[in-house]
């Protein structure tokens, strides 16, 4: 919210844009966007903790309004950013905000959440290989420590790929588009 409040300041009109872009960066949208809406390792695990599952799916269920709510934020904020930036907009919209104390704020706190919430969509994956791993080495006297050990090798692991590929962007829109 704080994102679409700043980049609706000072907006230009809109005959100043071009409405559609190069048909060449279609493929790139659409790789992309498929991979924004992949929750599926954080929506199976809230299916199976829910008390009444056929809220879940339903016309008014959780999924649906979670993600038109979802989808309504990331329109909103695509198109003013759009707007307000044209084709100089960057792969992070808070890349191109004027420097100054709230959007400062606004990219701290979006780091924050992701360094604390990483490792949750790791949770199905951890899952899968932890119970391989166990039933072909274990059980472990440590169980838990060991868990701990893999999901903060699997969070590093990602974080040392993310710093050698330098057209991770590209490599997100592939993933997006299998």
């Amino acid at each position: 919210l704080f994102n679409i409040y700043l980049c609706a300041q000072d907006l230009p009109n809109i005959s100043e844009r071009r409405l559609i872009s190069d048909f060449s960066t279609l493929p790139l949208f659409f790789g992309t966007t498929i991979y924004a809406f992949e929750g599926i390792s954080l929506v199976i695990p809230l299916h199976n903790e829910m008390k009444n599952q056929k809220q879940f799916s339903s016309k008014l269920g959780v999924l649906n309004i979670g993600q038109s709510f979802v989808i309504l934020l990331a329109v909103s904020l695509g198109c003013i950013a759009y707007l307000k930036f044209g084709d100089n907009v960057q792969g992070s919209i808070s890349l191109n905000l004027d420097r100054g104390l709230l959007s400062e704020t606004v990219m701290s706190s979006v780091a924050l959440a992701i360094l604390l919430t990483y490792a949750i969509q790791f949770h199905v994956a951890v899952d899968v290989i932890w119970w391989d791993l166990v039933a072909a080495r274990g059980p472990f006297k440590r169980m838990v420590l060991y868990e701990m050990l893999l999901r903060m090798g699997l969070v590093l692991f990602t974080f040392v790929l993310a710093l050698v590929v330098p057209h991770l962007n590209l490599f997100i829109s592939l993933i997006g588009a299998m």
